[in-house]
């Protein structure tokens, strides 16, 4: 199974237990299962990656009784295996919050945290670059284990751009460039004595 991991945690999940449980769904009418009909619980991490979480059907379900999944999530710092780069840029130094950065970090590693994903924090960025560790919050139902992230101010462009008195774009002598000045001018003639084949195959489909 090819993981989207651009869809959110809860798609994810069920993506997964759908795949896993295609045939037996089908054939008593219920695949796919809908997140519409069911409660998903708060995972319980077993060990590392390995967790356990409890589905309850709703009330209003084509389907009756609790039960339990087995799978392992992925960790965030596995996301370095797709792109090692862990640096963010803001304008100016100051106080942010974690969740400012999440739309940029979606759009790098191409995945979708959400709120329920990760844990937020303040990122106070001063002359120098800030450090902040981007932990899983333990409800995701894909997300374990933590990230280090680099903060960095970007650079102040006016700071470094010193001549600002330019000379301007040189002039061309187009006449100089150009060596011959008699043309030949067009051919004259009648086109249909030019034209010796008229038998053609016509478009290939």
């Amino acid at each position: 199974m090819r993981t989207d991991y651009t869809q959110t945690s809860e798609q994810i999940f069920l993506d997964m237990v759908n795949y896993h449980n295609r045939e037996s769904l089908t054939e008593h009418g219920l695949y796919p299962l809908n997140g519409s009909d069911m409660v998903l619980g708060v995972p319980t991490a077993i060990n590392n990656v390995r967790t356990s979480v409890v589905v309850t059907p709703k009330q209003t379900a084509p389907y009756v009784g609790r039960f339990r999944f087995f799978y392992d999530r992925v960790s965030l710092n596995s996301l370095l295996l797709h792109d090692a780069d862990t640096t963010f840029r803001v304008r100016v130094p100051g106080e942010y919050r974690l969740s400012e950065f999440i739309s940029a970090i979606n759009a790098r590693w191409e995945i979708n945290l959400g709120v329920r994903d990760y844990i937020d924090k303040t990122v106070v960025v001063e002359q120098y670059d800030a450090t902040v560790v981007l932990e899983a919050d333990p409800r995701s139902l894909v997300w374990v284990n933590n990230l280090a992230l680099v903060i960095t101010c970007g650079t102040v462009l006016s700071d470094n751009v010193l001549n600002r008195d330019l000379d301007g774009f040189g002039g061309i002598d187009l006449y100089g460039h150009v060596h011959n000045k008699d043309l030949d001018g067009f051919l004259g003639g009648d086109l249909a004595d030019r034209i010796s084949n008229r038998h053609l195959d016509g478009f290939t489909p």
